[in-house]
């Protein structure tokens, strides 16, 4: 069974989403986007796949190793709340949204708690379940 999230990409008032299916956690789909995503020129091309299954270190990973199902688009919303009530609805459990106001991941969980920054989420977790193995890019 798949931890459902949802990667989007926020810019002129609309965001583009992509499903996930699997590893959908902060350790899991969260860090590979915080190591290997982390740039606006990056995180567009994700969000614009519509699915994937599982979400991996480049691009290229992921058309090569992704279930092709139907000719997906990405997901379109106007504002984020719009994405989290469609979240709910569809049983997506974590959602990740690139802001380019702020040039950086935020994410939250479902039931909605709030938008927090990743970096800062994935400081936390480090800091009680994995000392000493996380630190942030300069």
């Amino acid at each position: 069974m798949g931890t459902r999230s949802a990667i989007g990409y926020f810019e002129n008032n609309v965001i583009h989403v992509t499903y996930c299916h699997y590893d959908g956690y902060y350790e899991g789909v969260g860090m590979t986007l915080y190591k290997h995503y982390n740039k606006d020129r990056l995180a567009y091309p994700l969000s614009d796949l519509g699915y994937i299954s599982a979400l991996c270190e480049t691009i290229k990973e992921i058309k090569d190793t992704s279930e092709q199902i139907e000719a997906l688009v990405p997901i379109m919303f106007a504002t984020p709340a719009e994405f989290i009530k469609e979240a709910t609805v569809k049983f997506w459990e974590y959602l990740y949204l690139w802001d380019t106001n702020y040039l950086q991941w935020f994410a939250t969980t479902i039931p909605h708690d709030r938008w927090r920054p990743l970096q800062d989420i994935l400081e936390e977790i480090s800091m009680h379940a994995f000392p000493n193995t996380f630190h942030t890019q300069s």
